[in-house]
């Protein structure tokens, strides 16, 4: 399996005070790690890990685990070179291969720290869903009786998250994809533009009018 990469969406995190390694937002993997970036967090050479992943073979699956991408480096000359990237679950798997002093630490930082950190990004995500048909719906309090839920439960989901159910994520996702998609019989390119309103109050009053006839 080979894909086309281009590293210029990297994004740096930190391990701990000493150690920061580069992983790349991917659509279908959540994220990938060059392997380069494994060798650091797992203290091994490159070797280390080119030996590991051909003698556990079967258990460290390409196109799972990791994949064969082609990059375009921006140094000189630019041609597209073969790399390996890791996948979440093939930096978590590697940890239970890898025996070197860093291997328990990074392992645990990678199922905390970065599964957290796409978490994060999924949330935004869902809240930005979330805004816009509340929007569309008028409030937080109508969105919600849509859904079938008490209001306070869109409040948690921006801010303490990890209090609203994953099965509760999915189902608010759901609700708001069908409003998103199929509308409200509304003028949905009025509501474009009121979503760019960034004063929540103006917003709210804008489109009070908009529902009221006024604009």
């Amino acid at each position: 399996m080979s894909y086309k990469k281009n590293e210029n969406q990297a994004i740096s995190l930190s391990v701990n005070e000493n150690l920061q390694v580069t992983v790349i937002p991917n659509e279908e993997f959540e994220f990938l790690m060059p392997t380069k970036d494994v060798t650091l967090g797992y203290g091994v050479s490159n070797s280390v890990i080119r030996v590991t992943k051909h003698r556990y073979s079967d258990e460290l699956l390409e196109g799972k685990h990791f994949i064969s991408a082609v990059t375009i480096c921006n140094s000189e000359p630019k041609a597209p070179h073969n790399k390996v990237y890791w996948t979440k679950r093939g930096i978590i798997r590697l940890g239970f291969f890898i025996k070197s002093e860093r291997a328990k630490l990074f392992r645990d930082w990678a199922e905390d720290l970065v599964i957290n950190k796409i978490d994060k990004i999924e949330n935004n995500q869902l809240l930005s869903k979330v805004e816009k048909t509340a929007i569309l719906m008028g409030s937080n309090a109508k969105l919600a009786a849509r859904i079938g839920i008490n209001p306070s439960v869109l409040t948690h989901l921006r801010n303490s998250p990890h209090l609203v159910s994953a099965h509760m994520q999915e189902r608010i996702e759901m609700v708001c994809n069908h409003i998103l998609n199929n509308g409200i019989g509304v003028d949905t390119e009025l509501v474009q533009l009121l979503i760019q309103v960034e004063n929540k109050e103006v917003r709210n009053g804008l489109f009070n009018k908009f529902m009221g006839g006024v604009l």
